[in-house]
């Protein structure tokens, strides 16, 4: 049994969170000057531990992984995991991974609230980890030809936004996760900051977005 994640007090170190986004190809110096610590989310660890970057593992995503998946989550430092993520991540990772909950239980020391996706857990581990400062890398939520780096996950369902002139093509999950994200930002501007770019920064500039067609293929 993984230990659980405790509350500490608050400290100076800064935090990337690196999510999968093709952003994050042209992140990577950016990345790896980094002064503080580096959160990477699912296969987004062995894309950056190719590119040379050491990080952290993070998920709170309850599937089973399969072969190809499970390898990509592997590498990294260490592993911050949902409670209710995949056993073979908790073995793999045995002696230097820690726990956390995403839905209320007795256990808890907290509840890592949010919405639809990984990202929008964090901020309340890196909270309660004692983390001031955030900033979310390959979060973006848009794409142009391929949805994630090192691999294409691009769905039927497309969704095209407007915000500021622009359009922006993404997905139902990405879009709700960057309405989170970019409240959380434009909320807490001197604690939360993205280098994503993107629909998330666009929402984040121009909150009166239009949603232009839905779905599509």
């Amino acid at each position: 049994v993984a230990p659980l994640v405790q509350k500490v007090q608050a400290h100076g170190r800064k935090l990337a969170i690196v999510g999968g986004g093709p952003s994050v190809q042209m992140k990577l110096a950016k990345l790896r000057k980094w002064k503080g610590d580096i959160w990477a989310i699912n296969a987004t660890v062995g894309y950056l531990m190719r590119k040379g970057i050491k990080s952290t593992l993070v998920t709170v995503d309850p599937k089973v992984l399969d072969h190809t998946d499970f390898v990509e989550h592997l590498g990294a430092q260490d592993a911050l995991l949902g409670a209710c993520c995949d056993p073979a991540l908790f073995r793999a990772y045995a002696g230097k991974v820690r726990a956390f909950y995403t839905r209320p239980n007795a256990r808890a020391p907290f509840v890592a609230g949010g919405a639809n996706t990984t990202v929008t857990r964090l901020p309340l581990v890196a909270h309660n980890l004692g983390y001031k400062e955030i900033t979310f890398f390959g979060c973006e939520g848009s794409y142009r030809d391929t949805s994630h780096v090192g691999e294409n996950r691009r769905g039927d369902k497309r969704i095209y936004i407007l915000a500021g002139g622009v359009r922006y093509c993404t997905e139902p999950y990405m879009l709700l996760q960057d309405q989170w994200l970019a409240d959380l930002i434009a909320r807490f501007p001197a604690n939360c900051k993205e280098e994503s770019g993107g629909l998330l920064r666009a929402m984040i500039r121009h909150p009166d977005w239009t949603e232009l067609a839905c779905p599509i293929r």
